[in-house]
């Protein structure tokens, strides 16, 4: 649930980050079931749970969804909003059970940008929402989804609407699926590496009819027949969703997530056998610098003109 709910975000807070939580619920409203995510998230999203029930108990239906950061009432602060979902059994008009995810919004209202200042009260640090229905049989309330945008100061970020905004399958994902996959189709390295070559190349230009035309006629020589329609499958039904990658990248749209995420594992944590994930305020710095490089153009000022981005603007006197 929570990979699902990362993998399909736009926001770094979500992504890159990680500032989310999901937990399952039974039929009551008691939790069965926690990620290993945030403890602040987890340790208060039974009271948003039963917040939810306690006003919805009996007028719930499948595809309803319910939405709420209010921190009386299980929240933590305004920007982490929880979400709410029954699920239904095919022959049951009451919920089996239910699901919830917590996530970190980029910006709720309030008297600052980010929506976390230094307040003397809780109406300036944000919009409070109590329990409400966002979603109702599978169809969001276009009045509810309305007034959260008036009262935030990037509408389109919260919707992920952007300008050239496409859904595409990540690149990343699309090329580890090929190298996987044709280990298994293909009779040793050689012949592994002139079909993926072949794949990547045609797949990298968007032309995904002609990498579908390869595998069909690779399929004499295929070692693995189930391996080699699994390929097929997961390229026919992706189609849609692979542009033109090449194309992208030189006009610097996005093609994949996958560096983002990799660096963010390289640069603020360090993993220690027996011990997990142990985190530091220096490469957390090290993370915030890179990104503000990214972000400032210095990263391409440096590879493209070998110029370094100045970290400081000398002011005159």
């Amino acid at each position: 649930m929570g990979v699902v709910l990362r993998k399909a975000s736009y926001s770094p807070n979500i992504k890159e980050r990680r500032d989310f939580s999901c937990a399952l619920f039974d039929g009551e409203g008691k939790m069965i079931s926690q990620a290993a995510h945030i403890p602040v998230h987890l340790g208060s999203m039974p009271l948003s749970v039963a917040a939810a029930l306690e006003k919805f108990a009996s007028h719930l239906h499948n595809g309803d969804c319910i939405i709420l950061n209010d921190p009386y009432l299980g929240g933590t602060h305004l920007p982490d909003i929880t979400l709410v979902t029954p699920v239904f059994l095919p022959t049951s008009s009451t919920p089996f059970a239910f699901v919830a995810s917590r996530a970190h919004h980029a910006d709720i209202g309030g008297m600052t940008p980010g929506s976390m200042p230094v307040a003397r009260e809780i109406f300036q640090e944000g919009l409070i929402i109590p329990p409400i229905k966002l979603v109702r049989r599978g169809e969001i309330d276009p009045s509810v989804w309305d007034l959260l945008l008036a009262n935030v100061r990037t509408p389109q970020e919260r919707l992920a609407t952007w300008p050239m905004a496409a859904l595409i399958l990540d690149w990343y994902h699309c090329r580890k699926k090929c190298y996987d996959l044709t280990s298994l189709i293909c009779r040793g390295r050689k012949a592994k590496n002139e079909l993926l070559g072949l794949l990547l190349k045609h797949l990298w230009r968007g032309l995904v009819q002609d990498a579908l035309d390869i595998l069909e006629e690779y399929r004499p020589q295929s070692k693995n027949i189930e391996k080699l329609d699994e390929l097929i499958q997961y390229l026919q039904k992706r189609q849609a969703f692979i542009p033109n990658y090449r194309e992208r990248r030189s006009q610097r749209q996005y093609i994949g997530s996958a560096h983002v995420e990799k660096a963010n594992d390289l640069i603020v944590a360090r993993r220690q056998k027996h011990q997990g994930m142990h985190w530091s305020e220096q490469t957390s710095d090290a993370l915030a610098a890179l990104r503000t490089l990214v972000l400032n153009g210095g990263w391409d000022l440096y590879w493209q003109k070998h110029q370094v981005l100045p970290l400081a603007i000398p002011v005159e006197a």
